[in-house]
């Protein structure tokens, strides 16, 4: 599963850093920014964990909207020459 595989990394390099959908509310969802260290005792074995998390949907409906207007002419929404670029190569 997912999380084992976070847990895997966790135990071998220390650190996970990844994208994650988490749910606000019952059906509310939102992207965040996730990193996880894991914190050592002196005896070099894991005590804990420590999670920072940032919702970054704004960025994501952001760059969607440059990609958006990259690839779409802006008055008609057509795909552009760069789409067609793209597409070719």
């Amino acid at each position: 599963s997912y999380s084992e595989q976070i847990r895997n990394l966790l135990k071998q390099q220390g650190r996970w850093s990844g994208e994650v959908e988490a749910r606000r509310g019952k059906d509310d969802f939102f992207l965040m920014e996730l990193t996880i260290d894991a914190i050592y005792n002196e005896q070099e074995e894991t005590s804990h964990y420590v999670g920072v998390f940032s919702d970054i949907t704004r960025r994501k409906q952001q760059e969607e909207e440059l990609r958006k207007l990259t690839n779409n002419d802006l008055l008609t929404g057509l795909p552009n020459r760069s789409s067609l670029q793209v597409t070719l190569s």
